[in-house]
């Protein structure tokens, strides 16, 4: 489930305020009544909704690290995550790199920076090979035609006089 937002955690706690009991406003809002209760103890020592400052899990890279780290990504584009951590000497691991490039670069900045690189020399290969295909099927049916014309052209054509009458086939049986 979703972290509650500054605005959710201002009702809870007006809730909780206008007498409201911690299971009531739980479930109202679909959370566990722990969470409430945190959310009431942090209002009551703190008067503030947010968490304290360096609270929760150290990041293992410092500020610096990331910039070094972005800046081989940024100077090779073509660069994998892992070759980057390896490159760079970055302390976290994948997944972590994979954050730090993501939380960076968001997915549709990073294609309009490479819109004119790898995406515009996928989408030229794309579109050479359908031509290509275009052009061999083209030829293929262009042959076609032309043959199913001649044999037409063939059809059509009369016999000449000195061409032997076909034969019925009353004929055929009584000979």
């Amino acid at each position: 489930m979703p972290n509650l937002t500054e605005i959710e955690k201002a009702q809870i706690v007006a809730k909780i305020e206008s007498g409201w009991s911690i299971r009531a406003v739980a479930n109202l809002f679909h959370r566990d009544k722990i969470t409430i209760f945190n959310i009431k103890k942090r209002w009551e020592q703190h008067n503030s909704l947010r968490r304290k400052v360096g609270s929760g899990r150290p990041k293992i890279s410092n500020p610096e690290h990331d910039a070094n780290f972005l800046q081989h990504l940024r100077n090779n584009p073509f660069a994998t995550a892992r070759d980057a951590v390896i490159e760079t000497g970055f302390l976290g691991s994948q997944p972590t790199s994979r954050k730090r490039i993501t939380s960076t670069f968001p997915i549709d900045q990073l294609e309009s920076q490479t819109r004119g690189t790898w995406s515009s020399y996928v989408l030229g290969l794309c579109f050479i090979l359908t031509i290509i295909l275009v052009a061999t099927q083209w030829k293929k049916l262009r042959q076609l035609k032309l043959a199913c014309q001649k044999k037409s052209d063939t059809n059509i054509q009369s016999p000449g006089p000195e061409a032997d009458p076909p034969k019925s086939r009353s004929r055929i049986f009584e000979a």
